[in-house]
């Protein structure tokens, strides 16, 4: 793997764990608000009591015309009455409801109204109704007051309500039969509200004075349709800033959602086949560690025979049928794992996990920019000569895909060759160079300078050539080339052409010395 590779795969990894951390960060940011807005709103969803007290009474005088008996005119309630003394009655309705909180608005209303009834002694069905209002409706309003008072003194006119029952009565012969009543009735309807409670409770009241009509002489007693001085509960949700968090809720919760799914989007889409390959590695050594024994450094395949396995299921078949551990083994780059089983038969069972084309996956995509090696070490060189000889036909590679970028000699190009990497067979990569003038042949052998992570530097290293001379589009050129630095040896001869002087020819071991003066200078 090259310098370049090695610098785009690192900055590919950084980033993408980055906006994954940043992605996860958020999710779970948007989902604990979901959550904690959600708790607030149930726990804020309370229902509140409220307790109250209500009474009410009528005070009432009725008033005589002059007679020789009675020396006031008005007689005091609670007595028993001659109706033909009567001019005149008053009544006083009084209203009290005492609540035991003082943050509360009562919108309440009341009304007086007069109802004559004549209805049968016996069934109780009216024969005849007069109804009339009294006091007309009033509403009031009330705030931060834990008391509402009402104070209404009505005048009531018993001669004509006494009149119209007398001439019914007589009118169908009904006095044996029928019974006659006036009935003053005060409505009271309280609706008590709250700015933190989510609906108004209405309350209602109502006390009637039965006032009876068309006898000589009658008693007035008083009903109410509520129980009086009786403590009773008004009953509130509050809503104090529910539907706030009930909104954060809402929305926290989308965004949480939306944001899982831009985060599975995200991981699928910026996962390429270096990253698989590394999750398809870790899975077998997390499910199968205690079958696999890891060994550093290359195994040695001579005088073996291949066997290759399309699974480590069939791996793990194998080992327990032989009894055999796996070996697994991985290259520098971390772009291959071999999980190898000897067997002493000299078969060699072995499962591959790799990675290709790394040019697709971390091409830099920069502009077209020859690189030149800018000093050679003689040492250096004597050892890169010294590396055993490479033979194209027992290197395995993937033969590259630059017959769809070659151009014609009349259009705009740039001329490379392809390389193979004897030491990396299992890269089974093509890599372009620069030929610097050279024409060269499918197998024919060339120095060139590559980055050895190991040593932190340029080297030198003996290539085979996969792919002579050709053109090819400079926009397909995914990182700048590299000069050659000479041919070690032809498909049909060995030589070592030092590119200072092409015609040379290797003919002693003084002669190459000198050549190789030649390529240092």
């Amino acid at each position: 793997m090259s310098e370049l590779e090695i610098q785009r795969r690192k900055e590919y990894k950084r980033n993408r764990k980055r906006w994954k951390i940043i992605q996860l960060v958020a999710v779970i940011l948007f989902a604990a608000i979901a959550i904690g807005s959600f708790l607030v709103y149930t726990r804020m969803n309370h229902t509140y009591y409220v307790e109250y007290t209500e009474k009410g009474d009528i005070d009432y005088k009725v008033q005589y015309t002059d007679n020789s008996f009675f020396e006031s005119e008005w007689i005091e309630k609670d007595q028993s009455y001659i109706s033909s003394l009567i001019k005149n009655m008053v009544a006083d309705f009084t209203y009290q409801m005492k609540v035991e909180s003082s943050d509360l608005t009562f919108d309440y209303q009341y009304q007086i109204d007069a109802k004559l009834l004549i209805a049968s002694k016996d069934s109780g069905a009216p024969y005849y109704v007069y109804e009339e209002n009294l006091l007309p409706q009033k509403q009031v309003s009330v705030s931060d007051k834990n008391v509402i008072e009402i104070d209404e003194k009505i005048s009531i006119d018993y001669v004509k309500y006494n009149g119209i029952a007398n001439s019914f009565v007589q009118a169908y012969d009904l006095k044996n039969t029928a019974s006659c009543t006036l009935l003053v009735t005060i409505d009271v309807d309280v609706l008590s509200s709250n700015a933190q409670f989510d609906k108004k409770n209405q309350n209602s009241y109502s006390t009637t004075l039965n006032i009876p009509l068309a006898v000589e002489t009658f008693n007035i007693h008083r009903t109410s349709a509520t129980v009086e001085n009786e403590t009773k509960v008004l009953e509130y949700t509050s809503i104090a800033n529910r539907d706030i968090f009930a909104r954060l809720c809402v929305v926290s919760t989308c965004a949480t959602i939306l944001l899982t799914v831009i985060l599975i989007v995200f991981l699928y889409l910026s996962r390429n086949e270096d990253i698989t390959y590394a999750a398809k590695v870790q899975k077998i050594l997390r499910t199968y560690s205690s079958y696999i024994q890891r060994i550093y450094g290359e195994f040695n395949e001579d005088g073996y025979q291949i066997v290759s396995i399309k699974s480590f299921v069939e791996m793990l078949g194998i080992r327990d049928t032989i009894q055999s551990p796996v070996l697994m083994s991985e290259n520098r780059d971390e772009t291959m794992t071999r999980f190898l089983i000897p067997t002493n038969t000299k078969i060699l069972y072995v499962f591959e996990i790799k990675v290709d084309n790394y040019d697709a996956i971390y091409g830099t995509g920069e502009p077209f920019a020859p690189v030149i090696l800018e000093s050679i070490d003689e040492e250096e060189l004597l050892e890169a000569l010294a590396q055993p000889d490479v033979e194209l036909s027992k290197v395995e590679y993937v033969p590259d895909d630059d017959d769809q970028y070659e151009v014609a000699e009349d259009e705009p190009g740039v001329e490379v060759i392809g390389v193979v990497w004897p030491e990396h067979p299992h890269r089974n990569k093509v890599y372009r160079y620069d030929p610097n003038g050279e024409t060269l042949e499918k197998g024919d052998v060339v120095l060139v300078p590559t980055f050895d992570a190991g040593k932190n530097r340029n080297v030198l290293r003996k290539v085979a050539v996969a792919h002579e001379n050709h053109r090819v589009d400079p926009d397909h050129l995914k990182h700048p080339l590299k000069k050659i630095v000479a041919i070690v040896k032809r498909a049909v001869e060995y030589s070592l052409t030092p590119l200072a002087n092409k015609n040379a020819k290797v003919s002693s071991q003084s002669e190459t010395e000198e050549e190789i003066e030649q390529i240092i200078t």
